[in-house]
């Protein structure tokens, strides 16, 4: 699978190591950046002489600051610059797109060059000036605007420091020659200038590799969390008896002394003091740079980490256990089709030790953020997707494949340990009940690392009334099992309060099972109505969509406990015939295609279209007559069709005529709201739930109101077998369903 430069220009990571690179990801930014500090503390010349450069561009801007107001248009000119995003490295969670460093940026470097960096360039406490002193005043200017500002200051060495690799180790074909602007500042003109460059070219763009030993992971060596965390270190120590004893007093003046102050309470007068006493700045960077030995070691295995997690373990993901079980035939686009991906995760976290590749140094997952990047190192990790362009009428196929990484049903991963995942929820929640399109609800995945964990879940959960939301999804990533749950439900795992069984049927597709109830109250002898739900050729339609109104229906209803549902996608004829005798379900649900003799559109094994003949849908229903209740055929042209199973099964649902996609999603949510209400007066149900699907239509579209027609057994119906009602169905004609 193709996640690494090395994959998608197919030269071995030996090559790339040896060369002294980080083997980038070509599908989302790796959290890396270039500390202007490695540059400053390398004993490398090129090293050094890239930050001396850094600096004298720093003192050029502080010069035009102080000479006169600096024309706006100059500002533009000098002080902005886009990210560089070519380079794959920074803190996108979303490919590699970022921001750069705009216009806020430019005005508030150039004032700040006008005042508080006055001194920028003529140091005398520090050995060196240093970039980072930018985000030591101000909170806001952090490691992403140095990583821009160093990342466009030595881009001329990296495209460089690439080109000689691509023109080394990659074919004519991969190389493209490419003209980069702003790569080099002429001071005689006050202008930046363009370059030209034979580097890497893949997916309409250049890619630029960086040296590992440059980069780092978290916070720049010199960075303002640890200025505020070691201030009163610093002050301490002072050499300035006079400066010592003024910031100390201030701190004790301003820190409360009738409470024990909180740390961020404490911080916020560190920040003040520093505001008052900049010069407490270089004491700190002096000492940053009396402890730089142990920068480059501390760098290399942050470097090392990023390897392990994003690299290592996620090439073992895909290739050991989600490509093996054919995670990638199905491009998760869509809402079901993003469901079976993630089952499918689900059961390899669980079951397979996959939970391995959720782990760093043996500890699990701490940040959000990281988890968020391994999703999309995993999900998009093929070159193609396949969009769906869907149409309006049922019968309408069209379909077509683009490079595009955009998941139309969102997949959101969380982590248990967030502290503000009710919140998260709670605003979810509010959403999701005030949407009247369901279309753009999320999944949202929830991994958890210990039993306390789950718990946790479990009461969030409960007090948000979302036991039985069937977008939330959770994943036991445990390294070993709880001991009083059992290995039956450990290895199933859990689902917003449910057990789930998740197997494959075929490489097609994915049983869904919502099971046994563990936070809401079931009465364990209630028989359960198992609704089997068979969507085929889903290319052109929203089948997606209506699998989750029917999901939906079912949370909302009174009756919920009552029933079950499995659902099979891609069906092909053996697998509609496996999967009922399998299942034995009491209602069953196809969505999909049909055609106007009654036949049902599915798939053959190579994919292709593949019409079945009503005969042989006829004699199928037949055969397990003695436990299936009812059939729904949303498709086009299915009444005919209907007539004949009717002979056979007691309620029988079709179309006479073609039916729009929305018209028959709208059906199916009225069909199973109307099925899981509180019977009181004894009505027939599937009769009812008709009737409320009928309503549902006519209140969108009345024009689509009189499609759906229901038979009963007891009427007098179209027969299109040779063999008298009640035969029991001849082999040949059960035969028709595979021919």
């Amino acid at each position: 699978m193709a996640i690494f430069f090395s994959d998608f220009f197919e030269i071995s990571p030996d090559l790339i190591e040896k060369y002294g690179a980080f083997n980038i990801s070509l599908i989302n930014d790796l959290p890396l950046f270039v500390d202007p500090f490695l540059l400053f503390n390398s004993e490398n010349p090129t090293y050094k002489e890239l930050h001396e450069d850094i600096i004298r561009y720093m003192r050029f801007l502080k010069e035009m600051s102080l000479s006169s107001p600096i024309n706006p248009h100059l500002v533009d000119a000098w002080f902005t610059f886009p990210e560089v995003k070519q380079n794959w490295l920074g803190f996108s969670e979303k490919g590699n797109e970022g921001h750069g460093l705009g216009k806020d940026f430019a005005k508030a470097l150039n004032k700040n060059l006008n005042s508080v960096f006055r001194s920028f360039g003529e140091e005398t406490i520090t050995r060196s000036s240093h970039l980072e002193k930018l985000c030591l005043v101000r909170e806001g200017v952090g490691r992403d605007n140095i990583s821009d500002f160093t990342t466009n200051l030595i881009k001329n060495f990296l495209a460089t420091y690439t080109q000689e690799f691509a023109l080394n180790n990659l074919s004519k074909s991969q190389i493209k020659l490419i003209k980069i602007s702003k790569i080099k500042f002429n001071y005689n003109t006050r202008t930046w200038t363009s370059g030209s460059f034979q580097l890497p070219y893949i997916n309409g763009d250049y890619v630029l590799l960086t040296p590992k030993d440059i980069l780092t992971k978290d916070e720049s060596w010199i960075n303002r969390p640890e200025l505020l965390e070691r201030f009163q270190e610093i002050a301490d120590g002072l050499p300035n008896e006079v400066l010592r004893a003024q910031v100390n007093e201030y701190l004790l003046r301003v820190i409360p002394k009738d409470s024990k102050p909180k740390k961020k309470e404490i911080q916020d007068v560190i920040a003040l003091a520093i505001d008052r006493f900049p010069e407490v700045i270089d004491h700190y960077i002096r000492l940053k740079e009396e402890e730089g030995d142990k920068a480059a070691s501390i760098a290399e295995e942050r470097v090392a980490e990023v390897k392990v997690l994003f690299v290592e373990q996620i090439k073992q993901l895909v290739n050991d256990y989600l490509k093996p079980i054919g995670f990638y035939k199905s491009p998760g686009e869509t809402y079901i089709e993003a469901k079976e991906r993630i089952l499918l995760i689900k059961n390899v976290i669980e079951n397979k030790d996959g939970h391995r590749c959720f782990y760093v140094n043996q500890k699990p997952l701490k940040r959000e953020s990281d988890l968020k990047i391994i999703y999309r190192l995993m999900w998009f990790s093929t070159p193609y997707h396949l969009n769906e362009n869907f149409n309006h009428e049922r019968e309408t196929l069209d379909s077509h494949v683009s490079s595009s990484n955009t998941v139309k049903t969102l997949v959101e991963f969380k982590l248990a340990n967030n502290p503000q995942l009710e919140n998260y929820l709670a605003k979810q929640c509010e959403i999701y009940k005030n949407s009247s399109d369901l279309t753009h609800t999320s999944l949202k995945v929830i991994l958890y690392f210990s039993e306390n964990e789950l718990a946790k879940i479990n009461r969030i959960l409960e007090r948000l009334d979302l036991n039985f939301l069937p977008h939330i999804i959770l994943i036991n990533a445990c390294n070993k099992p709880f001991d009083h749950l059992s290995n039956s439900q450990l290895g199933s795992g859990f689902i917003n309060g449910d057990i789930v069984n998740a197997g494959k049927i075929s490489d097609d597709t994915l049983d869904i099972h919502m099971g046994q109830q563990t936070v809401a109250s079931v009465n364990q002898n209630t028989p359960k109505q198992k609704i089997l739900i068979l969507a085929a050729i889903p290319h052109g339609l929203r089948l997606d969509r209506e699998i989750r109104e029917i999901e939906e229906a079912i949370r909302r209803a009174t009756r919920r406990d009552l029933f079950e549902i499995r659902i099979r996608t891609a069906v092909r004829p053996q697998d509609i015939r496996r999967a009922i005798a399998e299942e034995r379900p009491c209602i069953v649900h196809f969505c999909g295609h049909g055609l106007e003799d009654g036949s049902l559109l599915l798939e053959d094994d190579g994919g292709n279209n593949k019409p079945v003949a009503p005969e042989g849908l006829v004699s199928l229903f037949e055969l397990h007559a003695h436990f299936l209740n009812c059939v729904l055929l949303n498709a086009c042209y299915s009444a005919k069709l209907a007539h004949a199973i009717s002979q056979h099964i007691n309620y029988v649902i079709g179309m006479n005529q073609p039916i729009g996609d929305k018209a028959a999603i709208v059906f199916s949510q009225g069909f199973y709201d109307g099925l899981g209400y509180e019977n009181t007066d004894n009505q027939d149900v599937i009769q009812r739930a008709f009737k409320e699907g009928l309503v549902a239509i006519k209140m969108e579209d009345a024009s689509q109101g009189q499609i759906p027609v229901l038979k009963q057994k007891s009427q007098k119906n179209l027969q299109l077998s040779d063999e008298k009602p009640g035969q029991v169905p001849t082999q040949e004609n059960v035969n028709n369903l595979d021919n």
